[in-house]
């Protein structure tokens, strides 16, 4: 039975599953680089945060 499920996680309808998976994970990936949310604190000084806005405005 192992041997039958090891044959057939190597054939194609494998694959096709594991482009399906990964098809939302990279395309969340791209939308965070591309879009990244500008509240989201990049640093933090003497307990004061610094938003990506404005670490952008100041340089």
């Amino acid at each position: 039975m192992m041997q039958a499920i090891r044959e057939q996680a190597t054939g194609w309808i494998a694959w096709v599953i594991v482009i399906l998976i990964s098809i939302p994970f990279a395309l969340w990936g791209i939308q965070e680089y591309v879009n990244p949310n500008p509240n989201v604190p990049v640093a933090e000084v003497n307990g004061q945060e610094i938003s990506l806005q404005y670490y952008q405005q100041a340089y």
